[in-house]
């Protein structure tokens, strides 16, 4: 996500400012629209910012304000005014109304058209999400790669937290913990004052079935932001992967990344459970045959068989049948209601 502020960082765009002092700058930008129609608001995607030389609002600062309601009501990121142009300065009313809402005014240069700023707006956003699309990618590479390989979840859950550099957990349908990133190892003191209050927003996450997010508060009076994304795997609870501190991953590890790395894990989960369930049918069948057999002959090939199932040449073993047999005294009686 492309923020104002990031924006106004980059050196090619030093030569727009901020003109209101309480403006949010951590406001998302998605996109950049060019217009003058005073009731554009209805016509925007969210997230959008304006470009504007506001020259229908050169004698109506009353209008210029009620039009960035409109935009905060969106919402939108800001408003960008090439000064200069309809409009030298901004009335100081305007701007007091625009603190009030924290809603961003920018002052777009006159040295430049407002087509080109466009442009090289939009290109650094592409830019942006291409790079983090392709960051993505690299990252369900690796993972499907690790998952082809016979990766262990203990394995994908350690790598996943060395890219983050957050601690990572995934937690079973049960809300026990089944693997841990090295940060919670290295510092388990985390799970061992949290884990506990964790329990009713993971139930929660869980009921819900899609990401969910809450505040955790330390014992240092710190607030601790916790990411959870529901991992399915067939069960009608599904596996939670949990991120702690998610509001300080380094770029550009996105959205789209994480969602990646959770399909891989589904996966992994999914063929464990098959392959589980295959080992337990295979078992069974050799238990059941086990059961049927009528010399010792036959017991030498099968405890060669059995091997995978635990079995070891030993007189010790017994094998004992059990069957229920109804009677009329062992079954439960029916309560007959009589009209």
């Amino acid at each position: 996500m492309t923020t104002l502020g990031e924006i106004l960082t980059i050196p090619r765009f030093s030569t727009i400012h901020t003109l209101n002092k309480k403006a949010d700058l951590s406001k998302v930008v998605d996109t950049i629209e060019i217009s003058e129609t005073p009731d554009v608001a209805l016509f925007l995607p969210k997230n959008s910012f304006l470009l504007t030389t506001a020259m229908v609002f050169e004698n109506d600062p009353a209008g210029l304000c009620s039009m960035i309601q409109s935009l905060h009501d969106l919402p939108a990121a800001g408003i960008g005014i090439k000064l200069g142009r309809f409009i030298d300065e901004i009335d100081p009313k305007v701007l007091e109304f625009a603190d009030k809402l924290q809603f961003p005014i920018l002052q777009i240069p006159s040295t430049v058209t407002l087509g080109t700023i466009s442009h090289q707006l939009l290109s650094y956003i592409w830019d942006q999400q291409t790079e983090k699309l392709n960051y993505a990618l690299d990252i369900q590479k690796k993972f499907a790669n690790m998952m082809i390989k016979d990766a262990t979840l203990a394995s994908l859950i350690r790598h996943l937290g060395s890219i983050l550099k957050r601690p990572v957990l995934l937690v079973d349908s049960f809300l026990e913990i089944v693997a841990e990133s090295r940060h919670l190892k290295q510092q388990p003191h985390i799970l061992e004052a949290h884990f506990n209050k964790m329990i009713p927003k993971l139930k929660e996450a869980q009921k819900l079935g899609k990401e969910y997010s809450f505040i955790l508060e330390s014992d240092a009076e710190q607030q601790l932001l916790v990411s959870v994304f529901p991992v399915q795997t067939g069960s009608y609870f599904p596996y939670l992967l949990v991120i702690f501190k998610a509001d300080q991953i380094p770029y550009p590890f996105s959205q789209f990344a994480i969602e990646q790395a959770n399909i891989v894990l589904s996966y992994t989960l999914y063929k464990n459970q098959k392959l589980l369930e295959s080992n337990l049918i295979l078992r069974e069948d050799f238990f059941q045959q086990l059961l049927e057999l009528s010399n010792n002959e036959k017991m030498l090939n099968w405890l060669e068989y059995g091997k995978d199932y635990g079995l070891k040449s030993s007189t010790s073993y017994q094998i004992v049948l059990a069957t229920i047999q109804l009677t009329l005294e062992n079954q439960v009686p029916q309560k007959i209601n009589r009209i």
